[in-house]
């Protein structure tokens, strides 16, 4: 990638503009003919390095600047940086002209040069917010000072591209694996119910026709077998379940969470009764989602909650939502500004200690044996997919013996794209919380 080095001086004072032309766009011939004089009058030899010129244009006013901007990126040859004047009457400062600039161009490197305390730093911030891209240099400026900010802003800006082309590099091939691993996996385990199936069908027909022939043993290994084969088809279920968050992600579209968790509660009614349980649920949102990865979300974790219940205290669950108070530091609210909203899941069961926080939602992780409670310890993998797919962020909190409960935020509407609204990027999740083992709800 060869390097920009064009710059943008945007002044009203013709002296001003002629001063930048004559210290950033050095002759060659000047400047070999000034060191041959130097190595004359010092005896010294002349420095044969090239010295960085500059591409120079200019503008004397802010609009004018701007259109110069806008045309440049257009046509792939941007600026790398603005040296921008405060006064330019009668039209925009050159506050404002920066701050027009960064909304069409963030990536533009700036130096704001004024004579006058037209605006404080503090002025600055509260119009241009904080910035590495923006600098200060009073008037009058001394030569190697601009020369100095020239080289080391361009150089700036070279990086930044450098960087940001290399990361988009990168994501492209994550996707790009991460979509042929979520493919291979959905074959495999598609692949494997077939020869599953025919191992349970044996089994059965084997229990079914010569279980007057075995012997004690001989039916104990056959319901190992057996439940070998139960506990294989709901791992293979659970991985479909997991690839099938992006690889068959339906449209969003407005989900009334209020109606999506009562007929949650429905599909476990019978649950409910046998274990006595509880379920109290406030006034819920309605948000832009996948409809049926929500319910898969909220099946996943009152079941959960459902599951790991006390011996002889009934369950008692709470579901709570309310307008997040803070940006998601695990989404992007400049995408869509619109509000997020954070949901509480909580239960009185049997908790689980913080030290295994740093565990929190990994596939296969459990904390108890497959004798205490079923899962295969995939179904808090698949919460967190779904509400990262969705822009959002999860985590768990508990005591031993004290209950848990479940945080997630979710946006209330999704940023759109011709006018369709479009996944939001997953963010990364740091590795904290801890996954206690959940089955996947069929």
């Amino acid at each position: 990638m060869s390097k920009n080095r064009r710059i943008l001086v945007i002044d009203d004072n013709p002296s001003i503009q002629a001063d930048f032309r004559k210290i950033l766009s050095h002759n060659q011939d000047s400047v070999g003919g000034l060191r041959d004089m130097e190595a004359t009058l010092f005896g010294e030899k002349a420095d044969a390095r090239p010295v960085v010129t500059f591409e120079v244009d200019c503008a004397t006013q802010g609009q004018e600047g701007y259109q110069m901007v806008l045309e440049a990126v257009k046509s792939g040859r941007p600026y790398a940086t603005a040296f921008v004047d405060v006064r330019m009457p009668p039209g925009w400062d050159g506050i404002e002209t920066v701050e027009r600039i960064w909304k069409e161009y963030p990536e533009l490197q700036v130096v704001i040069c004024t004579a006058y305390s037209d605006y404080s730093w503090d002025d600055i911030v509260k119009k241009l917010g904080h910035s590495d891209q923006l600098l200060i240099l009073k008037k009058p400026f001394d030569n190697i000072e601009v020369m100095q900010m020239a080289q080391a802003l361009t150089e700036k800006w070279h990086l930044t591209r450098q960087a940001r082309t290399h990361m988009e590099e990168v994501e492209k091939k994550v996707v790009e694996r991460t979509r042929e691993f979520q493919e291979f996996a959905y074959g495999v385990s598609h692949d494997l119910q077939e020869p599953l199936r025919k191992v349970t069908a044996f089994g059965d027909r084997l229990r079914d026709k010569c279980a007057a022939q075995l012997d004690e043993d001989g039916l104990s290994y056959l319901n190992r077998i057996q439940d070998a084969a139960k506990r294989m088809r709901q791992l293979i279920n659970d991985l479909l379940a997991l690839s099938r968050v992006t690889t068959q992600a339906r449209p969003y579209e407005p989900v009334n969470l209020n109606t999506l968790v009562g007929e949650v509660l429905s599909d476990l009614e019978v649950l409910v009764e046998q274990v006595n349980g509880k379920v109290e649920v406030s006034t819920l949102p309605t948000v832009h989602a996948d409809p049926t990865q929500l319910r898969q979300l909220f099946q996943n974790l009152i079941g959960n909650a459902l599951k790991f219940r006390k011996k002889d205290v009934p369950p008692v669950i709470r579901i709570r939502a309310q307008t997040a108070a803070a940006p998601d530091p695990c989404g992007d609210d400049s995408q869509n500004g619109h509000r997020r909203w954070q949901f509480t899941v909580q239960d009185n069961g049997i908790g689980f200690e913080e030290k295994y926080r740093d565990r929190i939602f990994e596939v296969f992780q459990r904390l108890h044996g497959r004798g205490e409670y079923e899962g295969s310890g995939i179904g808090l993998s698949l919460c967190r997919k779904i509400v990262s797919r969705h822009g959002g962020s999860i985590a768990a909190e508990s005591r031993l013996s004290e209950g848990a409960t479940f945080h997630f935020t979710l946006p209330e509407k999704q940023p759109e794209e011709n006018g369709k609204a479009v996944p939001v990027p997953a963010p990364a999740h740091p590795d904290t919380g801890v996954e206690r083992p959940l089955a996947v709800a069929a």
